[in-house]
């Protein structure tokens, strides 16, 4: 059973005007999440292509960390240029970007959550002020 170009056309219009009810929709309430293990650039890449701000790091369903955008910038942007970060056990002959599965945002987030922001470009700045 065919439809002629009109009656598609007259059926997709007819469409289109109907309110959809969500109410009966599984919808998950809950915030955006992140695994410990997600890399920097996994995250950046999520914040850029959703437009996110900020996220928060989750073990098992707990809450270990929140993560911002500023943060993650920053952090990549010191990890790119070599700055040593809080917690960091690379040796100087080992070699570590924002594209490094290891260069996670479970460290970001500790190291945001325990106050630990030494080496986070922005945050040295906002530390002298």
């Amino acid at each position: 059973m065919e439809q002629s170009a009109l009656e598609q056309s007259m059926f997709e219009e007819k469409a289109y005007k109907e309110t959809v009810d969500f109410s009966t929709c599984p919808i998950d309430p809950s915030p955006f999440q992140l695994v410990e293990s997600t890399s920097l650039l996994k995250v950046h890449s999520l914040f850029s292509l959703l437009g996110q701000s900020h996220a928060y790091v989750t073990v098992l369903g707990r809450l270990i960390g929140v993560v911002a955008l500023k943060e993650l910038r920053a952090a990549i942007e010191a990890i790119n240029n070599g700055t040593p970060q809080p917690n960091d056990d690379v040796g100087p002959d080992e070699d570590v970007d924002a594209y490094d599965e290891e260069s996670n945002v479970a460290l970001l987030a500790q190291n945001l959550r325990l106050g630990q922001t030494e080496g986070y470009p922005e945050h040295d700045a906002r530390d002298r002020r």
